[in-house]
């Protein structure tokens, strides 16, 4: 599901409580903050009545201390998908209803709907056991429906002593991948490194798919799908925000070298940047994807600004398999043969 979807924005008035306080200037015992949102709503040298809101009393206006009062506006807190009008609530659950008894892979909702609406658009998925997704910015940005859930991640691979011929090391290297987290710095980010069979099948995919296939004179990449950035316990945006608890705990519960299946269900293109949206793993970026190509002295990330994204037909879809790794000090870029070796042998 998308990151901006799961829960609304704070409403962007400031709050104003009933039961507003009187007192000119100040109240004893008044916090700042208090005394801040009584100035805000009017209440210059006088009690303010309550708004009328969500975290509001009933209507009331200012009393004593002059004209200095005003009726109190509406309250904070998320807004909630009561608000959107029951016939439109109505119209989308028949909507999503009749793509869950029919035989469609996946239904994408419109643009024109609101992010009240995408909100409860996926909550409503959810409860119907459908997988949810969001792509695209701003006006661009839609919400689209799966019918099969996205593959669940696997378990990390067990520690195992690895032969020559896996290509790895033996269990004594393994437990190198144990070492103490904190020897090895700061973590980058966080993300699910593709396996080689993986990258080659999707710089493949990209050549057919995309019309002018991957620009000659572009950098390409086809080599991993950003979690967050930082470490799996402390996830951060790419803009350096905390995220939603939802997410944070969908990230703790992955683990360094756990193997995840991606599946690619839509593309995205700039003059500058080429990318594939994808599922079957959390990602702190508004639209999961992978970075597939860049022209030249342009940054990867910049994939994170693409508008416009199209859903592929299920019969062009493909999957992919990656590792969980972190990024950054003293680690390996990528994860080391044995542990996808040891993957083989379980």
């Amino acid at each position: 599901s998308s990151l901006d979807d799961s829960s609304c924005p704070a409403h962007p008035r400031a709050a104003m409580w009933g039961g507003g306080r009187r007192g000119p200037g100040g109240k004893p015992g008044e916090s700042n903050e208090e005394a801040t949102l009584r100035l805000l709503a009017g209440q210059h040298g006088g009690g303010g009545g309550g708004g009328k809101g969500r975290n509001g009393g009933g209507k009331g206006k200012a009393k004593g201390g002059g004209k200095g009062g005003s009726k109190g506006g509406k309250g904070d807190g998320p807004p909630s998908c009561d608000e959107i009008p029951e016939a439109r609530r109505d119209e989308l659950r028949v909507q999503i209803e009749a793509f869950l008894a029919g035989a469609d892979a996946q239904l994408a909702l419109p643009p024109t709907l609101t992010g009240l609406e995408r909100k409860f658009a996926h909550t409503l998925a959810e409860e119907l056991g459908l997988t949810s997704q969001s792509f695209g910015k701003g006006g661009d940005r839609y919400l689209c429906l799966f019918r099969s859930p996205a593959p669940e991640a696997q378990p990390p691979a067990e520690a195992q002593g690895a032969s020559a011929e896996d290509g790895g090391a033996p269990a004594a290297g393994e437990e190198e991948a144990g070492e103490d987290e904190g020897a090895l710095g700061p973590v980058s980010y966080s993300s699910v490194i593709l396996d080689k069979a993986s990258q080659g099948a999707l710089c493949k995919f990209c050549e057919r798919t995309f019309a002018q296939g991957i620009p000659a004179s572009w950098t390409t990449y086809c080599e991993h799908m950003t979690i967050c950035v930082g470490p799996l316990a402390q996830p951060m945006t790419e803009d350096n925000r905390s995220v939603a608890d939802v997410v944070r705990k969908q990230t703790a519960v992955l683990k360094v070298q756990q193997e995840v299946d991606l599946k690619v269900v839509s593309t995205g293109s700039s003059d500058r940047v080429m990318a594939v949206g994808v599922m079957g793993c959390v990602s702190c970026n508004k639209n999961p994807h992978i970075t597939v190509a860049t022209a030249p002295g342009t940054r990867p990330n910049l994939s994170n600004e693409i508008r416009k994204w199209s859903m592929l037909p299920l019969e062009k879809q493909i999957s992919l398999h990656g590792m969980v790794w972190q990024r950054g000090g003293l680690r390996a870029g990528a994860p080391p043969a044995w542990s996808w070796a040891a993957k083989r042998r379980g």
